[in-house]
């Protein structure tokens, strides 16, 4: 089973979470021209990372936004907090494309090729689709 988070619900102030949200500057590099870039490496490398978004947790503070209302066996409700990044959120994008910014800086000295790279050589694909969907 798989929990489908819906932050384009809106509410009874019609309202939803994604209206509300800050979805930060566009980090996303060009498809186009990654694409172009790799004629000039030796190699290149796809992943999925569909699974990133769970690595990135929330501040405790903004979990309180994400909850879920689950029905158990008995009826009763129970009230969870959503505490890593949530996929459909219009902020998740932007997240998980700076924290790749920010551990490319925080390892620059470490593995000096390696900022260029996650800087300005990948793309993040953040379509949903049901193949890719968290």
């Amino acid at each position: 089973m798989r929990v489908v988070y819906d932050a384009s619900c809106k509410t009874s102030n019609g309202r939803s979470l994604n209206d509300i949200l800050c979805t930060g500057p566009a980090l996303q590099n060009d498809l186009g021209g990654v694409i172009l870039n790799w004629r000039l490496h030796r190699y290149v490398f796809v992943a999925d990372i569909t699974k990133m978004y769970r690595c990135i947790d929330m501040h405790e503070e903004d979990a309180q936004y994400q909850r879920i209302f689950w029905r158990d066996e008995k009826g009763l409700i129970k009230e969870y907090f959503l505490t890593t990044v949530t996929f459909d959120t219009a902020s998740a994008p932007f997240t998980a494309i700076r924290v790749i910014h920010q551990i490319a800086s925080d390892e620059r000295e470490r593995y000096p090729l390696a900022e260029h790279v996650l800087k300005k050589e990948i793309y993040v694909d953040h379509r949903r689709s049901s193949k890719n969907s968290q």
